[in-house]
């Protein structure tokens, strides 16, 4: 069969090959064979070029493979451009003319460094800390990033920068620190115990006055408040600090009130961010009676008038509240607040204690004696509805009287229902009618009567809903009629 023509003179045939190939690939094999061809434009560099194609070869082949110069590799046909890629040259639908021009390289624009996170300022009240909810240390760092061939640098986050601030305390600061705070607290009581508001005052933040009902602050009021229930026996138990925020701490204060064991919590607070101006915080669960329920009927504390919809500061110690104007009225009670009497004059009064609990809220509610007046006076009318022998009842609700039916008066005989026989009557106040109490509750009554025509009859008579008007001057009672 004899040899094929490449393997008798290879570099002839390559030659040969070479010039009927592309331009680009005359140009590598002109190097490869060491024949001197007109300068030309370097190739463009490519990350990635493609070895050429080798030609096919017989198997097995006659002369060894190391007689034939290994083929270097080529560009490969349409290499990448060096451009972004919104610039990209698609691949050209003819090959390219042999004399190309060299492109130029686009300058990496560089990316806009974002901008570092600003340090927390110091707000009125608090300065947030310089950590991360993590724990870690923030820095920056610059980062290169290959896009399309191009070289983009920008700066980003991260992690250990040693030069970051810390507000961590020493143990020695930090006990200088726990007895510098219980200090001020112990002479905040103090003051409290002595009634020297103004002195209590010093250990107050000031921003806490602001926009609040100061009126409580006196030494008139502390004293009557201290005669009522002695504040003794001050001890800070412990002295807390916030581990999220270091202007913040907590103070846990036993006392005797009254004879009477009783703990409250202390916030303290750095308003400066320093180390020094610690205060205490006043209690921001205020005294406050809101205008839909109190509007005309000025509370007292202690005889001094309070405004409605304001936040009533108040030292730690037992407020008496009442309503002059309308003696029947005082507040809920619940955990913290009471009913008792007044400690001037014997009248009825609500009993806050402060700070309020957790629980706790001024609502408005029924004094004790018109408690008393309010049940009697229902109980009355009770009794008389039920003793009369007439068809009608005042008592029962519309249309629904043993008349209704109709009962001969004088033939009718009533008596309670077991089921509605023990009455517990918790009035309320009726809203835009303080003089009115209200007791929403189901009274019922049997009766047995002879009715028209001779018939003997019976059945059950509803009562309405009791109302007692202490505007009058004396306890009027009315049954609200419910259809």
């Amino acid at each position: 069969m004899g040899d094929f023509p490449w393997q008798k003179d290879p570099d002839r045939e390559r030659r040969t090959w070479r010039r009927s190939g592309m331009p680009w690939q005359r140009d590598a094999e002109d190097d490869a064979l060491g024949e001197p061809e007109p300068p030309v434009a370097p190739a463009p560099e490519s990350q990635d070029p493609e070895p050429h194609e080798a030609a096919p070869q017989p198997d097995p082949p006659r002369e060894p493979a190391q007689e034939v110069p290994e083929a270097p590799q080529t560009p490969p046909a349409y290499p990448p451009e060096a451009a972004s890629p919104e610039h990209a040259v698609p691949a050209p639908a003819a090959p390219p003319q042999r004399e190309k021009k060299s492109r130029k390289k686009r300058a990496a624009r560089p990316m806009k460094p974002a901008s570092p996170a600003p340090r927390g300022a110091p707000a009125a009240k608090a300065t947030p800390t310089n950590k991360s909810s993590t724990g870690a240390k923030v820095g920056s760092g610059v980062v290169l990033v290959l896009v399309g061939g191009s070289v983009i640098t920008g700066i980003v986050n991260s992690l250990g920068d040693d030069d970051a601030p810390t507000y961590e305390r020493t143990a020695e600061e930090e006990g200088d620190l726990r007895q510098q705070l219980t200090d001020t607290v112990s002479g905040y009581f103090d003051a409290i115990m002595e009634a020297d508001a103004a002195r209590a005052l010093t250990y107050v933040d000031p921003s806490d006055l602001e926009d609040a009902d100061g009126s409580l602050l006196t030494d008139d009021v502390l004293a009557a408040a201290q005669d009522r229930a002695p504040i003794d026996e001050i001890t800070v138990a412990s002295v807390d600090f916030d581990p999220d925020y270091r202007f913040h701490a907590t103070a846990d204060v036993t006392y005797l009130l009254r004879g009477e064991d009783t703990t409250t919590a202390v916030d303290l607070w750095n308003h400066a961010s320093s180390d020094d101006g610690w205060s205490v915080r006043l209690d921001s669960r205020s005294m406050m009676f809101p205008s839909t329920m109190f509007e005309g009927l000025r509370p007292t504390v202690y005889g001094e008038p309070v405004e409605v919809d304001a936040q009533v500061l108040a030292f730690p110690g037992e407020y008496e509240v009442a309503f002059p104007d309308s003696p029947h009225l005082s507040l809920v009670t619940m955990p913290g607040i009471g009913a008792g009497t007044s400690s001037e004059d014997g009248s009825d009064v609500a009993v806050v204690t402060f700070p309020l609990g957790d629980d706790a809220y001024i609502d408005l509610g029924v004094s004790a004696s018109a408690q008393a007046a309010f049940t009697e006076a229902v109980m009355a009318s009770i009794d008389a509805c039920v003793s009369s022998a007439n068809g009608d009842s005042e008592c029962a609700r519309a249309g629904g009287s043993a008349a209704h039916d109709g009962a001969v008066d004088g033939t009718v005989a009533r008596h309670l229902d077991e089921e509605f026989s023990d009455l517990d009557f918790e009035p309320r106040p009726v809203m835009g009618d303080q003089d009115r109490l209200r007791e929403i509750t189901t009274v019922g009554a049997e009766y047995e009567a002879t009715c028209d025509g001779g018939v003997e009859c019976s059945g059950m008579e509803f009562f309405g809903y009791p109302n007692v008007d202490f505007g009058t001057g004396s306890a009027r009672v009315t049954w609200e009629s419910i259809d």
